[in-house]
């Protein structure tokens, strides 16, 4: 059958297409305001619920039962969340939405990532402290210890356990640090190192809050290896050592003891040139005690000689 449209003047002609163009216009809006509708479900919306705090686990099926749909976009690490809890979701809470939308959502890991630990010893705090925040990680205990560099990082520790420069570590991870405080204000006798083992003087120089500096070995040493021969600052002030003062009880300066030491000699030649008098373990020292504050650095010469006997032995 064909539907065939006859017309005689160009009048009928628009007659023709305007009836043509209303016919199409009436099936268009029969389409987008009853059949659409139907099939999308129109007019019939669900809220979106807020899920930023709730853990992943098993809320699979309940978004499902509600009418949405579930997808991880992305895992980024957060400190404020447990593993496997939503930190962010799109759309976001209370957004109106069909039936059957997916909601994209970010969650944290099971286990925070691992960085590498940096350096920080050497470091001032204010810059320790901010290249711990770049490495997301956190700033745990702050201890003082005396040292000559003053605000300079000592040590960096996890739970009281020193750790290295690149061992890797979690993310978030407290980092204990020691911080030099300075040169102490009191002074405190230099304690005499020297004849005991290298490990009892570190001993007693951590003890006294003070530092262990150079390690000198000498193999010539009348004393077996290990044992400390010489030290600087030396415990005791031979005579030449001793601060001088003016008659005003200022003390002299060091051009000024150099001054004095040279017309001593000048004057006593042949005993300048005496050895100095060593004094026995057990010995009485007339010496003065020679004076130092916690945080200084104490160097130290050790025997090298593994063929040098102790004293006790060489007596009998």
């Amino acid at each position: 059958m064909s539907i065939v449209i006859r017309s005689n003047s160009l009048t009928q002609v628009f007659v023709h297409v305007g009836i043509v163009v209303l016919t199409f216009a009436t099936i268009l809006l029969l389409v987008f305001y009853n059949y659409l509708p139907f099939v999308t479900n129109h007019g019939e919306t669900i809220t979106v619920p807020s899920l930023v705090g709730v853990s992943v686990e098993n809320i699979e099926s309940k978004l499902k039962e509600a009418g949405f749909e579930m997808v991880v976009q992305d895992t980024i690490y957060s400190k404020d969340y447990q593993p496997y809890t939503i930190i962010d979701q799109k759309p976001v809470a209370g957004t109106k939405v069909k039936q059957g939308r997916k909601i994209y959502l970010i969650i944290s890991p099971k286990n925070p990532p691992k960085v590498r630990m940096p350096k920080l010893e050497g470091l001032s705090y204010q810059m320790a402290i901010a290249k711990i925040k770049t490495m997301q990680l956190e700033v745990g205990a702050i201890r003082f210890k005396p040292d000559i560099a003053k605000d300079a990082i000592l040590g960096q520790e996890i739970n009281g356990r020193p750790v290295k420069e690149n061992e890797l570590v979690q993310v978030g991870t407290s980092v204990d640090l020691v911080v030099g405080s300075g040169v102490g204000d009191e002074e405190m006798d230099m304690p005499d190192l020297e004849g005991l083992s290298l490990e009892d003087a570190k001993s007693i120089l951590e003890t006294n809050g003070l530092q262990l500096g150079h390690i000198t070995e000498d193999v010539n040493a009348d004393q077996p290896a290990g044992i400390v021969t010489k030290q600087s600052p030396t415990a005791r002030l031979e005579a030449d050592d001793i601060p001088y003062y003016d008659s005003e009880g200022q003390p002299l300066t060091k051009r000024e003891r150099d001054e004095m030491r040279r017309k001593k000699q000048a004057s006593n030649p042949d005993g300048n040139n005496q050895p100095k008098k060593r004094y026995g373990k057990d010995e009485f020292d007339p010496r003065p005690r020679n004076k130092i504050r916690a945080g200084e650095i104490v160097d130290l010469t050790v025997s090298a000689n593994r063929n040098a006997k102790p004293k006790e032995e060489e007596k009998k």
